[in-house]
Parts: C-alpha cells; sequence; structure tokens
C-alpha cells in the first residue's frame, strides 16, 4: 500500500462536521452502542444491545460476552472507578471486570434488576443506578446492598448518577434528585412544581447543573438555591437521552429520533443541528462521550458509533508537486512552510502556494531516506538520513556531521529533536549525539552503550516539562537523559505496542 500524505485542514463551515464509523462492516458485534467510556489506558469500552461489551484500541474490538462471564449481553452501563476496574450494568444484573476476568455480582433481591448507572463516591463504595431503586456496592464487605433515598423512589428506576457541586444527582422515573450527606433527598421536580418526566441524562457546567426532563426538554438548576427553570423550549429536543459538556462550555444532546443538536451554554439556543444528512450514522443518538484528548464520541441506535472532528482532509499526491509516494519525515518553520521528506528524492515544501521542489540540499539528499525533519530554535533545518549522516541548512551555508568527522557514532539516523537550549540530539543506530554552537564552533555530546545507554539503536527521542529527554530503542528500552547522566527507565520487550490514545 502506498504512503500517501494527508494534510489536515480546519473546515471553514460549522457545520463541516466529519465523522469516521464503526458499524457491522468494521467487525463492531452489534450496531445499537448505548454505553461508552474511556479508560486509565485509554481503550473506548462500548455497551452493545445483544453483542456484549467491547474494547476498542482505535483498530480491533475484543468483543466480551456471557461467554466470558457477562450477566447478559444487553449492555445499559459501562464505567472505570477509581481501582481501574470495569463496571457493566446489563438487563442482567452487573459485573465488574478486573483486567483479567469478569465478576458478577449478586442482588440480594427476588428479582435482578436491570442496571442503569454507576458513580464511585470514594474508596469504598459505588452507587449502582437501577430498575429496583439505588443500591450501592461495598469494597470492604464485597456485597450489594439498597439505599433508601425515599419511598416515592426507592423501588423506581435510577437512570444516571453525577457529582457536582457537593452533592450527588440522581436521574430517575420520578424526576431528579439532590442527596447530600446529612441532609434529606430533596426531589427538584416535586419542589419547583416541575411536571417530573424520567431523567436520563445529567451533567454541570460551571455554577449549573443541566439534566433532561424527558417529553419536556432541558432545564437548568441552580445548586444553591435548588432553583430549576426550564431552557427555552424546543420541541425537537423532547425526547433527548444523552448530554455532554464541550470544553468551551457549549452543550451537546442527543435523542431518540431528532440526531444531535449543539447548544449554547445556557441550553437556551441551538448552534446547529447534526442527522444523518450531514453523515450521523443513525438519527436515534444514545449516548455521547468526550475522551482525555477531548475528541467527541457519539453511539447511536442502530448506526454503531462514530468519531466527529471538525476538521477536513486534503489529499497531497506526485500530481500536487510531491516528491514521491513515500513520506519519511515532516517538519513545519516559523514561517508556516510545511518541510517534507519523500521518496529518496530530496525536500519539498509546501506553503499557501502548494507544493514545490526545494532544492535546498543541493543533491545530497538524493538517493537516500530523509528519516528525520527538526527546526532548531534558529530556525535552522536539519536533516537525519540513512547511511549519510547529518546535513544541516543554516544561515552561513550547509553543514555536514558524519562519523567519519567524528560528531556521529553511526551514519544511520533514526531520529532529531530540538533541544530547548538551541542544541539538536540525534538518535542513531550506535547511540545518542547532542550538537550544539560553543565559541564559534560546533561541538558535541555523544552516549553509547559505554555511557550508560541500555541498548544502542535509538529510535524515539521526546522532552518532557522538566527538561529531561526521554528515549525509546530499537530493543524497547525506555530511558532519559538529565544533567549529562543516562537514567534507564523500564524494559517493555522488543516490539512495545502501547494502549492506544
Amino acid at each position: 500500500m502506498q504512503r500517501i500524505l494527508f494534510i489536515l485542514l480546519l473546515a471553514s463551515s460549522l457545520h463541516a462536521q466529519q465523522f469516521t464509523t464503526w458499524s457491522l462492516n468494521e467487525n463492531l458485534p452489534q450496531s445499537q452502542v448505548f454505553a461508552m467510556c474511556e479508560d486509565a489506558k485509554g481503550y473506548l469500552w462500548l455497551g452493545t444491545q445483544g453483542g456484549g461489551v467491547c474494547r476498542f484500541d482505535g483498530i480491533r474490538f475484543d468483543v466480551f460476552t456471557t461467554t466470558e462471564g457477562l450477566p447478559s449481553n444487553y449492555i445499559q452501563a459501562v464505567y472505570e472507578d477509581h481501582r481501574g476496574r470495569l463496571w457493566v450494568g446489563t438487563n442482567g444484573g452487573l459485573c465488574f471486570f478486573d483486567g483479567k476476568r469478569f465478576q458478577n455480582l449478586p442482588f440480594p433481591a427476588a428479582a435482578i434488576p436491570t442496571v442503569y448507572g454507576f458513580l464511585q463516591t470514594d474508596n469504598d463504595r459505588v452507587l449502582v443506578g437501577t430498575s429496583d431503586g439505588l443500591w450501592q456496592f461495598n469494597f470492604q464487605t464485597q456485597k450489594l446492598n439498597r439505599l433508601s433515598v425515599d419511598v416515592s423512589v426507592d423501588h423506581e428506576d435510577v437512570y444516571v448518577l453525577h457529582a457536582s457541586h457537593n452533592a450527588i444527582w440522581m436521574g430517575a422515573q420520578t424526576g431528579l434528585w439532590r442527596l447530600s450527606e446529612g441532609k434529606k433527598a430533596v426531589n427538584l421536580s416535586a419542589k419547583n412544581k416541575m411536571v417530573a418526566g424520567p431523567v436520563y441524562a445529567i451533567t454541570s457546567i460551571d455554577s449549573s447543573i443541566f439534566y433532561v426532563n424527558f417529553g419536556k426538554g432541558i432545564v437548568q438548576v441552580l445548586p444553591k438555591t435548588l432553583q430549576a427553570k426550564a431552557a427555552k423550549y424546543h420541541p425537537e429536543l423532547e425526547h433527548t437521552v444523552c448530554l455532554a459538556v464541550q470544553q468551551d462550555g457549549t452543550l451537546w444532546a442527543g435523542g431518540q429520533s431528532n440526531g444531535l443538536f449543539h447548544l449554547s451554554s445556557d441550553g437556551n439556543n441551538i448552534l446547529e443541528h447534526i442527522t444523518e444528512s450531514e453523515g450521523l450514522p443513525h438519527n436515534h443518538v444514545r449516548v455521547l462521550l468526550h475522551d482525555h484528548n477531548q475528541r467527541f464520541w457519539v453511539g447511536t441506535s442502530g448506526g454503531g458509533f462514530a468519531h466527529m472532528g471538525s476538521q477536513a482532509f486534503r489529499r497531497y499526491d506526485r500530481s500536487h508537486g510531491l516528491p514521491g509516494a513515500r513520506v519519511y519525515a515532516l517538519a513545519d518553520d516559523k514561517s508556516d512552510r510545511l518541510w517534507i521528506s519523500g521518496s529518496q528524492n530530496g525536500l519539498a515544501v509546501l506553503d499557501s502556494t502548494g507544493i514545490r521542489f526545494s532544492g535546498i540540499d543541493t543533491g545530497f539528499l538524493q538517493g537516500v531516506k530523509t528519516r528525520s525533519l527538526a527546526l532548531d530554535n534558529s530556525g535552522n533545518l536539519w536533516a537525519g538520513t540513512e547511511g549519510k549522516g547529518v546535513m544541516a541548512v543554516t544561515g552561513g551555508g550547509r553543514q555536514f556531521f558524519r562519523k567519519d568527522n567524528g560528531f556521529l557514532p553511526s551514519d544511520f539516523v533514526n531520529k532529531i529533536v530540538a533541544g530547548p537550549h538551541g542544541e539538536v540530539w540525534v538518535g542513531t543506530s550506535e547511540g545518542l549525539v547532542s550538537i550544539g554552537w560553543r565559541d564559534s564552533t560546533y561541538v558535541r555530546a555523544m552516549y553509547t552503550v559505554r555511557e550508560g545507554l541500555p541498548s544502542a539503536s535509538v529510535t524515539a527521542m521526546q522532552f518532557d516539562k522538566q527538561g529531561r529527554l526521554w528515549f525509546g530503542t530499537a530493543f524497547g528500552h525506555v530511558g532519559y537523559l538529565f544533567n549529562g547522566r543516562v537514567e534507564k527507565y523500564l524494559k517493555t520487550g522488543k516490539h512495545p505496542s502501547p494502549p492506544w490514545r
């Protein structure tokens, strides 16, 4: 398969949302995704209606069903607690996954309830919302017990639990409840004399709580006064079942038949309405999730799930001036130009006028793979090759750093990164080198196995916020350099495969 360069350009229109969808054709076992969560390792967990639970790494699905110990393949909730356990709520009870196996937890009740939601309140307790009221799991006793909230709700459906403003907010069949330690539970719907509908979703923004009063629309609550106010009525929002807050404080709402809505931070105004016509996989939206990178995921009933972004891809290939189909390295400079190493044909540059061959290397990079490009603090371009060492393009012309002139332990360069003090770091097949400018000349510091590298071939480097240079080797070692000393960190194996992020 040819390697094609894709340049990511921001879409100019608010409505130019792009969806990447996974459903049955992508090996999702069932197309109704009713629950999602991201775990601490970056995996996305998906709860389906009949296909069990899936762990998604961005490419593959690991599927878990009743065969692996789930009480039911119809999943209503997935949740990771502070201990890293994954809780799964199903139509036939609940279980948790400790990384090795699923453990079912029996309910001390005549009938096994449907489990809709979870919330960990401290290190020892997880609240469980069910079709038979509110329950609590105690890690110390390893048992489930019923919690009494109010006689009117103790055996009713509890759909969602949300912690905010020093209280727990509970969405139930009888409306929204506030639970606060040492205080009597308050039904916000009754307190504010509102017609109560089932509450399927709750979220919070700054000083407000928002919830869905199903059949009526979205309601805003002020936690300090417990006053509730219905947002501006929009008939399209009557059957909303899920809410999410975007980083800028605006709201997203998904419903049973009308697709996805982007709302103002007070819930009053519809900023954007997205349906199947705009690429949404299905108009029945069941669950919304912002992951730790603020990527936005949408789970639907019938269309699988999708990642939504406001970015579009523009493709460049040879017909646009790219030197070849194989792109080995990229680097952007302070003039918003993108430098491109392609197919052993030297360097090209992309700017507002398009792609053109640069000729800056005067043929030195022809016939050799340029594996890495970097710009130092002075704007000088550095190119690392597979067999010809390093070339730097500076204000004084081209400079060459090789094994035969004493600067490199090997001419096979894997990676170049710019350092915080104007120096450049070069990872080679035989060690690591720092090249800097001092007293009108280039100086270098070399680190090989003799200086403490766990293995010679350095393939990856990255500075952290403390100024340490982290490195990875071809044999799976990870370590860092600090104050001129090599610190070995861990051995990951010959071919590390970190969890998808």
